[in-house]
C-alpha cells in the first residue's frame, strides 16, 4: 500500500512517542503494540500482536483520514492533532485544537464551534491561523492536552503523567 508521506511522517512521530509493547495493570487498554490496544482494537489483534504494517494501516484507517489531516496545510499541526487524537480521542483531539484557536484569534476573527468535527470552517480556520501564529496555536493545544491529562483519573496521572508530558507534549522538540 502507498501512504502519503505526510501520514508517514506524522505516523514515526506518533510510534516514536508510544514506545514498545506495553501492558501495564494500571491501564484500561491493556495489552499495546504500536499503541493500539488490545481492549479498544481487538479486531486488529485477531491474527496475534499488530505488526508494523497492521499499524501503517490502522492508523490511516481509524484516525488519519476520518481526521481530514491531510487538508491541514501545516504538518506540525497535522501532527499535534493527529498524536493528540490517538492519546485523547479523535473528537478531543480536534477540541484541543478548535478551543486553542479560539482562545488565541484576533479579535477579528470568528469563533469556531468547539465540537470536535474537523469540518470545513475548522479546516480553513486553522489553516489560517497556523499560517500566522503557528508557535501559539500548537502551544494552545498542548494547553488543552495537559489540561485534559490532568483532569484524568488520580490512579491513571499517578502512573503515566510524567510519560505524558514528556512525550507527548514536546513542542517545539517536535521541530525536524
Amino acid at each position: 500500500m502507498n501512504y502519503p508521506y505526510d501520514y508517514l511522517e506524522a505516523l514515526r512521530y506518533l510510534l516514536g512517542a508510544e514506545g514498545g509493547p506495553s501492558g501495564y495493570s494500571w491501564d484500561p487498554g491493556g495489552h499495546t503494540v504500536f499503541g493500539i490496544a488490545k481492549a479498544y482494537w481487538p479486531e486488529y489483534w485477531v491474527n496475534g500482536p499488530p505488526t508494523l504494517e497492521d499499524a501503517k494501516r490502522f492508523y490511516l484507517v481509524e484516525f488519519w483520514g476520518p481526521l481530514r489531516l491531510s487538508a491541514l496545510r501545516d504538518q506540525d499541526l497535522r501532527i499535534e492533532i493527529f498524536e493528540a487524537s490517538v492519546n485523547c480521542g479523535m473528537r478531543n483531539g480536534v477540541c484541543f485544537a478548535q478551543s486553542a484557536f479560539n482562545l488565541l484569534r484576533p479579535e477579528k476573527w470568528r469563533e469556531l464551534l468547539v465540537d470536535g468535527v474537523m469540518g470545513p470552517k475548522s479546516v480553513r480556520s486553522l489553516n489560517r491561523m497556523a499560517g500566522r501564529y503557528k508557535d501559539a496555536l500548537l502551544a494552545g493545544c498542548n494547553f488543552f492536552q495537559a489540561r485534559y491529562y490532568v483532569n484524568m483519573s488520580d490512579g491513571l496521572k499517578k502512573h503515566a503523567l510524567r510519560g505524558w508530558f514528556s512525550k507527548r507534549l514536546a513542542w517545539p522538540a517536535r521541530q525536524r
